[in-house]
């Protein structure tokens, strides 16, 4: 049937799923290739947590959380790339990790922690969504996690292509 090819299926490796993209996000990978950053989106949030946790503590409940989100969420960890040609079509790439070291090497692959000085919500957010985007045929898995501190506690940001982010919907 027509829509079986927008249906991961297992790749000749045994843990690699793969899909074609759908017109949306063929038309969004398309974008991202040509303007760069156009595609992306970046959802922000501030939290103010009492006791405050270290930065070490909150890093690995962080690190523990994003794991989580991946496992309820597998698109996060998706990667783009594009058949060969003749098909040449955008495609997913969801590789299943085969251990625990598997998911954590993922976790430190995409959630930044920055050591700079607190920034508002606000300008944080302005500073990614302006610097912080990548081509969607890189290799780059299609969402990351930012954390940094705050004036008044710590923020907390999304950065992933768009059609990616539809699925955090």
């Amino acid at each position: 049937m027509l829509y079986d090819q927008y249906v991961f299926k297992q790749s000749a490796e045994e843990n690699v799923y793969v899909r074609k993209c759908y017109g949306f996000e063929t038309i969004t990978s398309n974008m991202q290739q040509a303007c760069d950053g156009l595609t992306h989106l970046t959802i922000s949030a501030a939290a103010r947590f009492a006791p405050a946790p270290s930065r070490d503590t909150l890093k690995s409940q962080v690190h523990d959380a994003w794991i989580t989100l991946r496992h309820q969420i597998p698109a996060l960890a998706c990667q783009n790339f594009r058949f060969p040609a003749p098909d040449n079509h955008f495609a997913f790439r969801y590789t299943v990790p085969r251990s625990s070291v598997d998911a954590y090497a993922w976790a430190k692959d995409t959630v930044v922690f920055h050591h700079h000085h607190p920034q508002s919500l606000y300008q944080k957010h302005c500073e990614l969504r302006d610097k912080r985007w990548w081509p969607c045929l890189g290799g780059h898995h299609v969402a990351e996690l930012h954390v940094s501190p705050s004036p008044i506690g710590w923020q907390f940001r999304c950065v992933s292509m768009l059609f990616s982010s539809e699925t955090l919907n």
